[in-house]
């Protein structure tokens, strides 16, 4: 019994460690993103904030599926840039998408009509240039809360672990 509880608290660990590589991950994925793409400097010419209905699906407790709808928000600047002499105008967005209202609106209010702003192409689809790269709140926020959630299972783990030897004695009382 012992054996196997230790084995649980291993495995919570170990579930902390991958979400911990994760997060690392998407930090690096981001970096080498703002590294290896190509950039150039951006006027916007228009910033909103857009929501959508996001539809996923869940079981129910008669197993069937249902659909689940909830609101969502995404962050969008029309900008124009040059690129190889030709002037070209384009909604640039920000990839990677948040629920949260705030978040977007924060993005807008950054983004207002004639500033400059920096925006990377992806040699695959250069017609739609990534808005909001760099060392700010925004790129790295998903990898903050990865690494939280890492945090979140390790105490479990930690919990747990302290319960071990409650529970051995509780069982060796009982036998």
């Amino acid at each position: 019994m012992e054996s196997t509880l230790r084995m649980a608290v291993g495995f919570i660990y170990f579930l902390a460690g991958l979400t911990w590589l994760g997060a690392a991950a998407f930090a690096g994925y981001r970096v080498y993103q703002m590294r290896t793409l190509p950039s150039v400097e951006a006027e916007v010419v228009q910033a909103s904030t857009e929501s959508y209905t996001s539809t996923s699906y869940r079981r129910d407790a008669t197993n069937w599926n249902r659909p689940v709808r909830s609101r969502m928000y995404s962050a969008a600047a029309v900008v124009r840039y040059s690129r190889d002499g030709k002037v070209i105008t384009a909604e640039a967005g920000f990839d990677t998408g948040f629920s949260w209202k705030w978040v977007q609106d924060r993005l807008v209010r950054e983004w207002t009509p004639g500033s400059r702003v920096r925006v990377y192409l992806d040699p695959a689809k250069e017609s739609e240039p990534l808005i909001g790269l760099g060392a700010n709140l925004n790129t790295f926020l998903p990898s903050g809360m990865i690494a939280f959630f890492g945090f979140f299972l390790y105490g479990c783990g930690y919990g747990v672990a302290r319960l071990v030897p409650a529970v051995m004695r509780l069982i060796d009382a009982v036998h």
